[in-house]
């Protein structure tokens, strides 16, 4: 069976910070398949390579780009090479798997182009019909070898795995090929979290599509990757574990419990907190009460969590109330324990006197805490449902704080309690976030005067919202103000206000009659396809003449020289808190050389200096970099997904987008392995150093500056 490794106990990217000999070499900085393609690797070729980049950045649109694809993909350079194998997975056409598939099968070309090649296969198929992949993942079975180089193996065995298979019948043969290539070598880390992440992305798909399908010949196998020495390997085989519908064994449970990685023992909860019948099981509960007094603030949230979902019914709320209130002292970096824990304090506790209580002196933390306000506004919102007298004579507070983030948790509570009164001042509230927050709170109550004067604002969340309460309403005035405030959010036209400039055309489309169409016409040849898609649909419905849309095509942000992208491999941007923490960021600028150089841009220009980090959701993400402070509001024109080998292991950078190539400039930094973003989402950067300040990030902490240094 697989090697054992000598014992690595330090995260994966903890050890950039200086974890001594066990730090992995430069070149390869994060764990995974292939090293990171680097300008080394593309020496003598960087036209061939920018040509390449060229034609994947416009998404090959023309024959001559195909052209340039398939011509670099033959090329001399290895580095040239696999660029372009990524660049054809990237299009995500299925006719492309062929030509990479004549890589995979080409025993004489470099082991990391065949490995992005088939990477870049299953990037081409992961939507295509039944009969494609069922071809697709037969191709590759056929090409795997354990005895292949690890990266090339490790590729492999994931990209047949993420592939759907066509019918239970083919999940069971790839369920068989994965266990026998574990046993017909020796396979180091690489091909052991090959494997691991290979039944992770075999089992979400299946467990899914074949529920009846019996995943327990993979049992032996992630035992054996369980218990290995790396801890990386170790938490995603028990992530791929716990889909496995079948019990641990009373050993398997101690080991886990005792494992020395917190990812281990944060896995064990999410496990212990799934679902395994109609009630929860003895060893659940087991877990769950030794995961809430776990040292580490990770394990503690996944046993709270699990213990909201399957404990809290049946076993009460002392933990958590204990939980929210910090009984035992521990360490909780952002308070994320206690937010997850009072957000479980519901009246379905069987302790809800007790729980009201202290949710009551939560909340009246406030006062002596003008920045740490997170709790009291979660007990805030919670108390609502508790004690309505006692959250409506504390919400005052909360709607005079000077923070917008628990300006908006008062909308929320307001809207609970249904006070029109102090919803009617906060949708006047100078933040735009505060707004949208009291209009949904709101709902089909607000009167639709006050829904059109959002319409006048500039804000994308606030054109959105009040678009969709607008939907069912049918006064007169609503079809006048919808066309101005699409042609105001529509000057200059910004790729970023899409989402708010469909949703003002939606609404259009239910409420609006065929006098309107003249104001539509400019749009069918709007910048963005799918504004003048949509203003071409609702004008046809309107005339009952088939209208076509001609898109002009948004612009792109100019492409990176080879020197900048180059000069990126030995920069860092060292980004400080206005509370004094620091973390450092490097980047991955020829694995997502777009977005690389956009965030170290715009990092150069100061445009992060002053934002916020807007979202934080414990044991995921952090996200932020928003010029108004929301998911939806980004900077100018979008850059495109970036999707390869790199996967989203804790302390990796990824790019916020709203469906493909719409990355706006906000980006997120993984507080934990979040491999489920795999092949969506793009990987553009790591932590040099800072995880743990990271993670004492609290929603609306402010970025003071990023400042672009040489390593």
């Amino acid at each position: 069976m697989v090697r054992r490794l000598l014992p690595v106990l330090c995260a994966p990217l903890v050890l950039l910070a200086g974890c001594g000999e066990a730090a992995p070499p430069a070149a390869s900085p994060l764990p995974g398949d292939a090293p990171p393609l680097t300008a080394a690797d593309l020496v003598g070729d960087s036209v061939g390579y920018l040509a390449v980049l060229a034609a994947e950045d416009r998404r090959a649109p023309t024959r001559a780009d195909m052209a340039t694809l398939l011509d670099a993909l033959e090329s001399e350079s290895n580095g040239t090479a696999r660029a372009a194998a990524r660049a054809l997975g990237r299009l995500e056409r299925p006719e492309l798997a062929e030509p990479l598939l004549e890589v995979l099968g080409d025993p004489a070309a470099d082991a990391s182009t065949r490995a992005e090649a088939a990477n870049a296969v299953a990037q081409s198929v992961r939507a295509a019909d039944p009969d494609t992949r069922r071809e697709t993942i037969a191709a590759l079975l056929s090409v795997v070898s354990p005895e292949s180089p690890p990266e090339l193996f490790a590729a492999l065995a994931r990209s047949v795995a993420r592939i759907p298979p066509a019918d239970d019948t083919q999940a069971t043969q790839v369920a068989g090929a994965l266990v026998s290539w574990a046993g017909a070598a020796d396979h180091d880390v690489t091909g052991r979290l090959g494997l691991a992440r290979a039944i992770l992305h075999h089992r979400r798909i299946t467990q899914r599509a074949y529920p009846e399908y019996d995943a327990a010949p993979l049992l032996p196998l992630l035992e054996e990757l369980g218990t290995g020495a790396d801890a990386v390997v170790r938490g995603v085989a028990v992530g791929a574990r716990r889909t496995v519908n079948q019990p641990p064994s009373d050993i398997e449970g101690q080991r886990l419990l005792d494992d020395p990685a917190p990812t281990v023992r944060r896995e064990a909860m999410m496990w212990a907190g799934a679902r395994q019948g109609d009630s929860a099981q003895p060893w659940q509960l087991e877990w769950l009460r030794a995961g809430l007094n776990d040292e580490a603030a990770e394990v503690r949230i996944a046993a709270v969590q699990g213990w909201i979902g399957r404990a809290r019914e049946t076993e009460g709320c002392q933990p958590l109330i204990a939980a929210a209130t910090n009984e035992a002292g521990l360490s909780d970096p952002g308070d994320a324990v206690a937010l997850a824990a009072i957000g479980g304090l519901t009246p379905a506790c069987a302790e809800a006197g007790e729980a009201a209580d202290a949710l009551r002196a939560i909340v009246s933390e406030l006062p002596g805490a003008p920045t740490a306000w997170h709790r009291p506004a979660a007990a805030l919102i919670a108390l609502t449902a508790h004690h309505p007298e006692a959250a409506s004579a504390a919400l005052p507070a909360f709607v005079e704080h000077d923070s917008p983030f628990a300006r908006t948790a008062a909308a929320t509570a307001a809207g609970r309690l249904e006070d029109d009164d102090l919803l009617r001042r906060l949708t006047s509230d100078p933040d735009a976030n505060v707004r949208e927050a009291a209009l949904r709170a709101w709902g089909e109550r607000a009167p639709t005067e006050l829904v059109l004067a959002q319409l006048e604002r500039p804000e994308p969340q606030l054109l959105q919202a009040a678009s969709a309460l607008l939907e069912s309403r049918s006064e007169p005035a609503i079809a006048p103000a919808l066309l101005d405030a699409l042609d105001r959010a529509s000057s200059p036209v910004r790729a970023t206000m899409r989402d708010a400039r469909v949703a003002l055309l939606e609404t259009l489309g239910e409420v609006g009659s065929p006098e309107s169409h003249t104001r539509l016409e400019p749009y069918l040849s709007d910048d963005d396809p799918a504004v003048a898609a949509l203003a071409a649909s609702i004008v046809s419905g309107w005339s009952g003449v088939d209208t076509s849309a001609q898109p002009t095509g948004l612009p792109s942000l100019p492409l990176p020289s080879f020197a900048e992208l180059a000069a990126l491999e030995d920069s860092v941007a060292v980004v400080t808190m206005a509370g004094g923490d620091r973390f450092v960021i490097a980047t991955l600028p020829f694995e997502a050389p777009t977005n690389a150089v956009r965030f170290m841009r715009m990092a150069r220009a100061g445009e992060f200096d002053g934002l916020t980090w807007h979202r934080v959701v414990p044991n995921f993400v952090v996200q932020g970099g928003s010029p108004y402070a929301n998911e939806y509001a980004g900077h100018g024109d979008y850059t495109r997904d970036e999707i390869g080998l790199v996967g989203h292991f804790a302390g990796t950078l990824g790019v916020s987008t709203r469906g493909r190539d719409t990355a706006d400039g906000q980006v997120f930094i993984n507080l934990v392995d979040n491999l489920r973003l795999d092949h969506d989402y793009t990987v553009f950067g790591y932590l040099v150093e800072g995880l743990d300040a990271v993670r004492r990030v609290r929603a609306g902490d402010v970025i003071e500056r990023i400042e672009v240094r040489g390593r």
